[in-house]
């Protein structure tokens, strides 16, 4: 009986704060980050970025976590390639 009177007393609602995630499409993810359209879908196909795929077919719209792509770009960045060493405009030997 001690059970019964416990779950009379519980409410049903369950209140769950949690911030929605800013989704965005391909071309707007292109237009924030820079990055190409075939390097989001890439990283998206390859679990690399964070989206999901509206639609059932293969052919549905790929929307992405823009706060997660931002936060990947900025712990995942490269130094750039250093200059060649050559001087440009000389001719030099090549090996065969």
């Amino acid at each position: 009986m001690d059970n019964l009177a416990f779950a009379a007393n519980r409410t049903s609602e369950i209140t769950i704060n949690r911030a929605v995630p800013r989704m965005v499409d391909l071309v707007e993810a292109h237009d924030v980050t820079g990055l190409s359209i075939p390097r989001l879908r890439y990283g998206y196909r390859s679990g690399e970025f964070v989206g999901i795929r509206c639609g059932t077919s293969s052919n549905g719209k790929i929307l992405l976590n823009l706060d997660k792509l931002i936060e990947y770009l900025n712990t995942h960045t490269e130094t750039a390639e250093p200059a060649p060493k050559h001087l440009c405009g000389k001719i030099h030997p090549v090996n065969i």
